[in-house]
């Protein structure tokens, strides 16, 4: 009888495993998606603060020493660390701005993502300190 009840209640939470799983990949697109060149307003929501210019200041920074002569460093790249749904449709996402190379860099970053009706969009960008090695 224990047995059965245990079966049905891991049975019953593998949709919502699956569901916060593909939920995840999502955020990982999103995130990762900061990188290109062309990002604009689209991928935050419509009652967000106007972080893009911020995104973009950080963006130009890390391309700049790519641009330098004798650089060794790659593109820079978003690479999600984190996720933790506070809701079905409200996540915070730890992130970081990385590039490598000679000087490797790194700008750790905090969103605050949240699922409207078209997918993910970021509500909130915030700029964390960087930790002293």
């Amino acid at each position: 009888m224990l047995i059965r009840f245990l079966l049905a209640a891991l049975v019953s939470t593998i949709p919502v495993l699956a569901e916060g799983a593909a939920d995840r990949v999502a955020i990982e697109k999103l995130i990762q998606s900061l990188g290109a060149a062309n990002v604009d307003s689209a991928v935050f929501t419509a009652d967000a603060e106007n972080d893009l210019p911020k995104l973009r200041t950080i963006q130009q920074s890390m391309r700049a020493a790519v641009r330098q002569p004798m650089s060794e460093v790659a593109p820079p790249a978003f690479v999600l660390s984190n996720v933790r749904f506070i809701s079905p449709d409200v996540a915070v996402a730890y992130a970081a701005e990385v590039q490598l190379g000679t000087m490797p860099r790194k700008i750790p970053m905090l969103f605050v993502v949240k699922k409207e009706s078209d997918g993910w969009k970021i509500a909130v960008l915030r700029l964390l300190a960087a930790a002293v090695p």
